[in-house]
């Protein structure tokens, strides 16, 4: 199935209810799903209109919007690429990527974006026909081919919906859709190119709602102090029972991870005194499923969360798998795991060591088609077998739970040989020193370990 016909699926089942929805100047606008599939259409046309070339790429320069999606959509539809581009991403990082995914149109957020591009020299983007600044003001008046969000819309208006539908029809779902860049140590980073048919994993996250939230540790971790710090400034009783509801909380969830069902009356006097006020206090009232991602949730705020009755899962996965490939919900959680591996694909744990730790090796139809331009780097990631080889180290236990010990780059080799991770102990500092926000081992090569540590401060100075 291709990202149009799954589109269309989902139009046909959701058609009248809300898709999109965004906030301006102080009120919500609305996109249903059937106004949000014509918008994508009306985009996908504009960009025919501009000049986009079969297989050549739409950039989108900008944070988060409504734009970003319609115009990631339309470049699909259109039978482009969709190219993301990092708005902190300097120009020489926004020239490569211009010329190495050859983009036809360019979408930039704001001026200052712009302005970015337009201090890149005219023949080093060679394949750029047109600019689209989706937020006003536009100021720029002296480039060529440049236009605002509303004039881009309209621009589509002389290009025939059949002439579209054709192009969506003879679409396949092997074909690349989407280019994502992502970035090495070294060097300008990698297009990792995701099919249509790597898209099609979401049809197995249906148990993902509008009732979910997913956030990066930080955002837990802040969430967290700035729940001790209201705590700590109330009345002595208020604490005392906030701690006893954890306590409770924390007894009934851990039993809960092992199988158990049981509800007993302090657990139900603890969620009304105090889990249904933390959650309403967050926004978090309706949520059923937490999820953390992009890097390991460290064990202090997966605890402290699961005893205020907030289960925190962690997913695991990268731009090359398109995205999750194993993850937790309310039914497969164990603290800390990043859950079991998703339905149609595989784990493989390369080299392990005595303790069953080895780097995590992913299969299935999710696993990207590969590095665009760069074969020798695509043979260096994924086998000849389909494994992808993600160079992050981790276990599994009899159960099928997931655990990220650290990266195989992490891994400091002290002058005598001994190899350590250093994820565990700079968590470990981290827990036994309150007042430490961030620790970094060091000591590759070096005959004793040492470590940099950063300070929490609280206000501006």
């Amino acid at each position: 199935m291709t990202i149009p016909e799954f589109f269309r699926e989902s139009v046909n089942r959701f058609g009248t209810y809300p898709a999109l929805a965004s906030k301006k100047n102080g009120k919500w606008e609305v996109l249903n799903y059937n106004q949000y599939y014509e918008a994508c259409r009306k985009a996908a046309r504009a960009l025919l209109k501009l000049g986009l070339e079969p297989f050549h790429s739409v950039g989108i320069l900008g944070f988060n919007s409504v734009e970003w999606f319609l115009a990631a959509l339309g470049a699909i539809f259109a039978g482009g690429f969709c190219v993301g581009i990092y708005a902190t991403n300097s120009a020489e990082v926004c020239q490569y990527i211009i010329a190495h995914a050859k983009v036809n149109i360019l979408l930039v957020e704001n001026d200052l974006q712009l302005q970015k591009i337009l201090s890149i020299p005219k023949t080093k983007m060679e394949t750029l026909k047109a600019i689209v600044q989706y937020r006003l003001p536009v100021k720029e008046s002296k480039c060529n081919n440049l236009y605002s969000w509303d004039d881009f819309m309209e621009l589509g208006n002389s290009i025939p919906e059949s002439q579209l539908d054709q192009i969506m029809k003879s679409q396949k779902a092997n074909q690349c859709a989407v280019i994502i860049y992502t970035s090495g140590t070294i060097g300008y980073p990698k297009g990792v190119m995701l099919s249509h048919d790597n898209g099609t994993l979401v049809n197995t996250l249906q148990e993902v709602k509008p009732t979910a939230f997913l956030g990066v540790p930080r955002i837990w971790e802040k969430m967290h102090e700035k729940i001790k710090e209201t705590v700590g400034k109330s009345s002595s009783l208020r604490r005392k029972v906030f701690s006893w509801a954890r306590n409770t909380g924390f007894k009934v969830n851990s039993k809960r991870m092992r199988g158990g069902h049981d509800t007993p009356m302090s657990y139900r006097m603890a969620k009304a005194l105090v889990f249904t006020k933390i959650k309403n206090s967050l926004g978090l009232d309706r949520c059923r499923i937490f999820i953390s991602g992009a890097a390991p949730l460290n064990q202090e705020t997966a605890e402290f969360f699961l005893s205020l009755d907030i289960p925190i899962g962690e997913a695991y996965g990268m731009s090359e798998s398109s995205g999750p490939h194993s993850t937790s919900s309310p039914e497969n959680y164990r603290i800390l795991s990043s859950g079991k591996v998703m339905t149609g694909c595989k784990n493989m744990l390369y080299q392990q060591t005595k303790d069953g730790v080895g780097e995590i090796c992913l299969w299935g139809r999710h696993v990207f088609m590969g590095y665009l331009e760069r074969e020798d780097a695509t043979a260096e990631a994924i086998d000849e077998e389909g494994w992808l080889h993600s160079g992050d180290l981790g276990h599994m236990d009899n159960q099928g739970f997931l655990f990220i010990t650290g990266r195989i780059k992490e891994i400091i080799i002290t002058v005598g040989g001994e190899n350590v991770a250093p994820i565990p102990i700079e968590n470990l500092v981290k827990e036994k020193i309150p007042i430490i926000s961030n620790a970094m081992l060091v000591g590759d090569k070096a005959k004793f370990l040492g470590v940099l540590l950063t300070l929490k401060v609280t206000g501006v100075f």
